[in-house]
Parts: C-alpha cells; structure tokens; sequence
C-alpha cells in the first residue's frame, strides 16, 4: 500500500524526473490504498512526443508514472527511466505500477488545452513542473478534475489512445539508481504476443500447461542440482583411486627421508584434484609432500590445476604449501595460495606444465624435511 505527497509508488524515497529539466518529487510512508495516487500522477498522460503513433503512446505511458524517475528516453516503441532506489522493485510493485497506469489509461479522461498569458495560466492554478522560462503567452494542458499544467508538446485527447502499457523490465543501472524499461500500444501487444508464444513453446516441451512451466522448471532445477552432487561426489571418488595408483611412484625426499610425489593427474577439476593431493598425503606418511597438477578440460582448455599437499613434518621444516603452489603457478602465467599444509592454485598457461612440474621438484628437494 503506497501513499503519494505529492506523488509516486516507492515510500519514504525522495524522487526526481528530468525530460529536459528536472522535477522533484516526494514519496511518503505507505498508508493508503493504490488508489490514492492517481491525481499527481494523471497528468502526465499528456505529454510531449513528436513522430510516430507509437512513440505517442510509449511516451504518454511513461508519463503516466514517470513521477518515480530522473532520466527519461523514449524511442518509436520503447519508453526506458530512472528513478532512485536503494533496492529492486518487488513483482508486486511492478505489476501495481502497470495495474495503476491501464487502470488511468482505462478511464478514458479527455484532455484540453488552451493558449493564455502566463500569468493568466498561474493565476488559474496552471503549474510549471519542470522549473522552465516561459514566454508571456503559453499552453496550457489540462486533465479535468485533475491537473492543469504547462506543456507546449503534442497530446492525446484521450487517455484511452495509450492503449496498453506493459513494463517489460526492472533492473540496477547504478548504486541507488534502477530502470524500467516498458512498452506501450501495438508494441505492448507484440511484447504480450511473443512472450505468450514463449510460454507456450515451453509448456509443450516440458509437457505441463501453461500455468505449471515455473513449477516445472524449479523441479528440473533441483534435479540438476541433485545429480550435479552426485557427478561431483563420484568425480572425488574417481580422484582418490587414481591417486592410490600414484603412490607407488613417490621417490624419497632430500636426504633419503620422506616420500615426494610430483604429478600430473589428468582429467579431475580443482576440488576433485584436492581430494586426491589429500588422500595422497595421508597414504605417504609424515614427513611427505604431494604436489599434483591437472589440465582443464572444455571451456576450461589451455588452462592447468595445482594443488600442494605437505605433512606437518615437511611444514616444520619451512616449506610451506602456499608458496610452493604460487611459485609453481607463476611459472604458468597464474597464481594462487592457501594454508602451509595445503594449497591451491591455477594457471593460464597449459604447455609450460612440465617446466612447472620441475621446478616443484626441485624447490622441495631443496628444502629439508
């Protein structure tokens, strides 16, 4: 429920429009029905749009809520503005906003307009919304029962010559700033057309009817979630039994001591890889340390996975597994880090895996365990 003083639908929010000049607007806490705000905001069905029949009505639709927003561009279709808002708009204010403007549209309220002196016009009650210099002489655009403003542009007669008007959507432009963007006329009705064949087409491939396609569609959602858990889980399961056949090739570490395992395992993203580092280290012992690497696959080719796992003995003794992995990926055109006992890390750069991989091997050597 939304109250305006003067006018428009977001409470407690101080609004502006601008089409040229600007106008400045205040919305107060919500406490009365919807229906209260119709007569700041009904004047603005009359407005100026040169051109087309369509940009007529996109334009005079906007105007019919335009009270909310500070930038206005309107082409031969289309209508797009912007208001100030902390927060999107709920789907229940975007439906109330198009419930009040075919609701006024729907009203079939005559305009007239008449030319005057200024003061005339102002001593009548004509306001000048937009702070302009006028001329002595003016135009004066009046909704009866409603408002009588100041506007030398085009007009309809009618509200009913908008016809339908559809916001078609609402989204975040900038910090504190959101647009609609909406149609009007025939091109609220081709908008209406094509999105009811979309709805359609989705219906008979789902096999539900019309009414049932969100319902259907969060199932279908959850059941991809489900079964992406379950390939993730069988893909960690996968890891830890290739990397039991690693463990037979671990060499001994610097001195004789502990076991090093340096490899690239194939075939396995970077959590899956890291389920494999672990398992690794738990089957070599302490002091061990594991670093294995992996080539991404698909949207991920060309770029490679490392992980550095090393037991508290090999920590102990001053190689740490976040540096080694970034040391190792760098090499790569990547970079990355963690904990001292366990890394992970990614690189650009696929063909200088092998020159990664040694490096590894020789920066543990190097350290004593």
């Amino acid at each position: 429920m939304f109250q305006v003083s003067p006018c428009l639908l977001v409470p407690s929010v101080s609004l502006s429009c601008c089409i040229h000049t600007r106008l400045a607007l205040h919305m107060c806490p919500a406490q009365a029905g919807l229906a209260a705000l119709h007569k700041q905001l009904i004047w603005l069905l009359a407005c100026f749009v040169p051109g087309f029949v369509n940009c007529f009505l996109a334009f005079f639709g906007t105007r019919a809520i335009k009270a909310c927003q500070p930038s206005l561009t309107i082409c031969c279709y289309c209508c797009r503005f912007d208001f100030n808002l902390n927060r999107a708009m709920t789907p229940e204010e975007v439906s109330a906003v198009e419930g009040l403007v075919n609701g006024w549209v729907a009203e079939a309220t005559p305009t007239s307009t008449a030319v005057m002196d200024l003061s005339e016009a102002r001593a009548a009650g004509a306001t000048a919304m937009f702070g302009e210099k006028y001329d002595d002489v003016v135009r004066v655009v009046r909704v009866p029962g409603v408002s009588m403003e100041l506007c030398g542009g085009t007009h309809v007669s009618n509200t009913a010559e908008i016809g339908t008007f559809k916001v078609v959507s609402e989204s975040g432009v900038a910090s504190g700033v959101r647009r609609i963007e909406a149609v009007a006329g025939q091109a609220a009705v081709e908008y209406l057309q094509r999105v009811d064949g979309v709805v359609r087409q989705l219906a008979s491939n789902l096999r539900v009817k019309a009414e049932d396609v969100p319902t259907r569609v969060v199932a279908l959602q959850d059941e991809l979630k489900a079964t992406s858990k379950q390939l993730a889980d069988a893909k960690a399961q996968l890891a830890v039994a290739k990397a039991g056949a690693l463990a037979s090739q671990a060499q001994p570490g610097p001195g004789g001591s502990g076991r090093v395992l340096v490899a690239e395992l194939p075939g396995l993203d970077g959590k899956a890889l890291q389920e494999a580092a672990v398992s690794l280290l738990s089957q070599l012992g302490d002091p061990a340390a594991v670093l294995l690497a992996s080539k991404g696959e698909g949207d991920a080719a060309g770029k490679v996975s490392f992980v550095a796992a090393l037991s508290p003995q090999v920590v102990k003794g001053g190689l740490q597994a976040g540096k080694l992995v970034g040391m190792v990926a760098k090499v790569c055109g990547g970079g990355g880090g963690g904990k001292p006992g366990l890394a992970q890390a990614g690189g650009k750069d696929a063909t200088k895996l092998p020159r990664a991989l040694q490096l590894a091997k020789d920066v543990i050597m190097a350290a004593g365990f």
